[in-house]
């Protein structure tokens, strides 16, 4: 039997085309396989029941379903198919007394029209369900109109206490939908179905008519492995994608004492999509036929997930030149709850923010919600939860386990001849222990060499900040706060050698020493001894409790070293930090067969050297006598990089 006995006719290889999707949701347009049964049965269950509950496990993937089958159908069978519906949008400030998810749901349809169709924000908030379903249904009156909810199960995940806000959404959803000229789908993960039971009766069917959509069975997963491949032009024998099937769908079954892999009888969506996407990424540019040989066990989803976001922030990292780790750090406590659920943010890692978001987009980890001209960002998929923890987890541990050593080949034609290259290192923060506790303090790291940020004050409370120099650099700090503090107290301390924090003062003014303003008084706390810890050695400015103004404060420091600063004031107050790199620094030359060593000892550093581009390939070996967790970057005469390297994995090489 080949691939065109089970409908998987071949067409020519398309370069540069990924058939399978990876861990994102399909998109309406894009070809769905393996689905035809369910999608003709929830057809059939919407146009005779009119109100259907969908549900079922996570990555079973229900959005796919809905996009890529379902809504093309119901669009053929000429209903007007609104936008689909999410109800768990954040709501703005401005409107914190509108129940959110009502406001959510006008929201999520309001992106279906043109803007200058849509609704004012103050009409928003003030329209009732059924006001504005009647309002859209005029917009095509011929046509009954279909509501699709997705993630439903977010009307109880975001806040288990607003039982009160959720019986009024629920019950006024359920008035809208009397109007029998409305259908409805709802999509929710099964193990929130129990928590729809006191909501009940507030919905015209009460959600008796439910569907389960089961995961892929091997016949069904055959065809979502071979189809997509055979639509681009390769051949995926029977023999590889039942090697596969059966890899996807073991599990670990406990008899007794003994534990062994079995065949189950489903596949999850998810983990199909990642494999296969893995699994075609690998191949050579010119195959056109996968094989039993080409096929990698993928079996345990969490490792395939992990593996997959390892991989992808990788690339991304050395794309953007932002630290893997910030990244890292950022999944975890930007997008993934205390308690194992997505959230969503609109900012991204570190002050590279703003080019780190699209390319984490394009790697599909992440997805885009734009919702009245703000932007929101949130995992693809709630599978992702665990495995990103586990692959965070493991990736600190690495970092931590053995004296690290990088080769990496730099390949001529990168290295132009004639001009001088830049190599700037920058290490991470277990290359040197340092014993002191001033560096485990809670505090925002600043990791460019520009950085403007207004911070809220809280009375009292003390908010620090984190930034490393370049040698031979100055950086300017400029600290002001607005007209509403009375009591300022700024703490700035500098390391120079791991363990000898000294206090800095204001530029103008050495620590202990009145300023020149003559209303605000230079207050310090000083020591005789130069190595004592920060909480003795700090410059503190501070303004008279009867003063209520403005206050600025200007550092001018030499950029060798860690710097933290502690911004605190008696009252609530706003204090803007406005820091800059000035200066050129003086980077020593590196020879042919050269050995450097002690270039860098000061953990978070960065040290730059320069060399001359030539016409044979340079290898440069880094030896580290700790786990060297850094970012090696090249960069051309203009400061352009010609290549980047985040050497924080294991011990391979890497190649420019």
């Amino acid at each position: 039997m080949t691939a065109v006995d089970t409908g998987a006719m071949v067409h020519p290889r398309v370069e540069g085309s990924a058939p399978y999707a990876g861990p994102r949701s399909l998109r309406p347009g894009e070809p769905i396989y393996g689905r035809a049964r369910e999608i003709n049965d929830l057809r059939g269950a919407i146009l005779s029941e009119r109100i259907v509950l969908m549900y079922s496990l996570s990555g079973a993937g229900k959005s796919s379903l809905i996009e890529a089958g379902l809504r093309p159908e119901l669009e053929r069978r000429r209903f007007q198919v609104l936008p689909t519906i999410r109800v768990g949008y954040e709501p703005p400030p401005t409107t914190a007394s509108v129940n959110r998810y009502r406001l959510s749901v006008i929201t999520s349809l309001e992106k279906g029209r043109h803007l200058e169709e849509q609704f004012a924000p103050e009409e928003l908030s003030s329209i009732s369900l059924e006001e504005y379903l009647e309002q859209r249904s005029a917009d095509e009156p011929d046509l009954d109109a279909c509501l699709i909810f997705d993630q439903f199960e977010e009307v109880f995940t975001l806040d288990p206490t607003d039982w009160e806000e959720k019986e009024a959404f629920l019950r006024e959803l359920g008035e809208a939908l009397n109007n029998r000229a409305i259908f409805a789908l709802f999509s929710m993960r099964e193990d929130f179905i129990a928590q729809l039971d006191p909501f009940q009766a507030l919905m015209p069917t009460r959600f008796r008519n439910r569907y389960r959509l089961e995961l892929l069975g091997p016949s069904a997963a055959r065809e979502a492995i071979q189809k997509p491949a055979a639509a681009a032009g390769v051949h995926f024998t029977d023999d590889a994608a039942e090697r596969l099937v059966d890899d996807l769908r073991r599990v670990r079954v406990d008899r007794g004492t003994d534990s062994t892999l079995e065949l189950g009888s489903h596949v999850e969506p998810v983990q199909l999509q990642v494999v296969c996407a893995q699994l075609w990424a690998r191949l050579l540019p010119d195959a056109t036929m996968i094989q039993p040989s080409d096929v990698v066990a993928g079996g345990n989803v969490n490792e395939a997930l992990a593996d997959y976001y390892s991989t992808q922030l990788h690339t991304v990292a050395g794309q953007t030149h932002v630290r893997e780790r910030h990244i890292r750090d950022w999944f975890e406590e930007k997008l993934i709850t205390d308690d194992g659920f997505r959230t969503q943010t609109r900012e991204g890692p570190g002050g590279k923010g703003a080019a780190v978001l699209p390319a984490l987009e394009d790697a599909h980890l992440i997805r885009a919600d734009r919702r009245r001209g703000t932007q929101w960002y949130e995992l693809t998929h709630d599978r992702f939860v665990d495995p990103i923890r586990a692959a965070n987890t493991a990736f600190r541990a690495r970092r931590r386990t053995k004296r690290t050593r990088r080769v990496l080949i730099f390949v001529a034609a990168l290295v132009a001849v004639g001009f001088g290259v830049i190599l700037a290192v920058a290490a991470g923060d277990d290359v040197v222990t340092v014993i002191t506790e001033v560096p485990e303090l809670p505090a925002t790291e600043i990791t460019e060499n520009s950085y403007t940020q207004e911070v809220p004050l809280k009375a009292t409370e003390v908010s620090r900040f984190r930034f490393e120099g370049l040698e031979g650099e100055e950086v300017m700090l400029v600290v002001t706060t607005d007209g509403t503090t009375s009591d300022l107290d700024i703490r700035l301390v500098h390391q120079v050698v791991p363990g000898d924090y000294r206090p800095v003062a204001p530029s103008g003014s050495a620590v202990g020493e009145a300023s020149s303003d003559p209303t605000v008084e230079e207050a310090s706390r000083t020591s005789t001894d130069a190595g004592a810890p920060a909480d003795s050695t700090t410059s503190t400015t501070k303004a008279p409790l009867d003063t209520a103004r403005v206050i600025e404060r200007v550092f001018v420091l030499p950029a060798d070293g860690s710097y933290l600063i502690e911004v605190s004031a008696s009252n609530d107050a706003t204090v803007t930090l406005d820091y800059a790199m000035t200066g050129v620094s003086a980077i020593p030359q590196l020879a042919l067969d050269q050995t450097l060593e002690g270039g860098i000892d000061t953990a978070g550093a960065v040290a730059r050297f320069g060399f001359a581009g030539g016409g044979d390939a340079l290898e440069l070996v880094l030896d580290s006598q700790g786990t060297f967790d850094g970012a090696l970057n090249v960069l051309d005469a203009d400061g352009n990089s010609v290549g980047y390297s985040d050497m924080s994995g294991e011990g391979q090489p890497e190649y420019f």
